[in-house]
């Protein structure tokens, strides 16, 4: 990390929406830390306080505010989301998901060997191997202590596990419907009445068949 836009970009993401969600704190706010030695890596987000932004050009004591609330924000997350944060190659929700609801804190991440890594459902061998390389490289161990020290949540021991991602069902469209048969009229409205039937059968006019029937 010690190239400054790969810095700017881990801090980035370490705030980031994807990661713990730091409210205000954006690309130019981590430049702008980073370019005045106010901070050195993610390692020391958590350590910012009000003073840690004077003299710094367009940071008024409103969105000092707003970047001090989301910090303490932060500190409350979700082990997973630290986890993604961290940058470990390899390591996105699915598999910090499944690392924080198997093993429940960074310490226990940290200690376990590629084959307990590898054997986590939705992690395997590549993730397992970027992992512990991640966790043998002493400066991501001080990353993580100073983490620690500024009072962000590193374990999820509260028993809460970390949400899951449940795959969307396909809804299902009920059978298109048989198309209705034209209703029958009853048959009462079928049938001619016996007089009309009678006057037709005998080829009389209906007029003439009643002068006939009164004679």
């Amino acid at each position: 990390m010690s190239c400054p836009a790969q810095l700017r970009e881990s801090v980035f993401h370490f705030a980031g929406r994807g990661a713990l969600d730091i409210d205000g704190l954006g690309y130019e706010t981590a430049v702008a830390l980073l370019d005045a030695g106010r901070i050195r890596d993610v390692g020391d987000v958590f350590h910012l306080t009000g003073e840690s932004f004077e003299g710094l050009r367009g940071f008024a004591d409103k969105k000092i505010d707003q970047i001090l609330r989301g910090i303490e924000a932060a500190r409350h997350r979700p082990l997973w989301r630290l986890l993604v944060g961290l940058s470990i190659r390899h390591v996105g929700p699915t598999a910090a998901r499944a690392l924080a609801r198997e093993l429940r804190s960074v310490d226990a991440i940290a200690a376990a060997p590629v084959e307990t890594l590898a054997g986590v459902e939705g992690v395997g061998p590549t993730i397992a191997r970027a992992v512990v390389d991640w966790f043998a490289d002493p400066r991501h161990t001080d990353v993580v202590a100073r983490i620690r020290s500024g009072g962000a949540q590193t374990t999820d021991a509260d028993g809460e596990e970390a949400p899951r991602l449940t795959p969307t069902r396909p809804s299902r469209r009920p059978p298109p419907s048989s198309p209705r048969r034209p209703t029958q009229p009853p048959r009462s409205t079928r049938r001619l009445q016996p007089t009309r039937r009678a006057e037709r059968a005998a080829g009389a006019s209906p007029r003439a068949a009643r002068t006939q029937a009164s004679g």
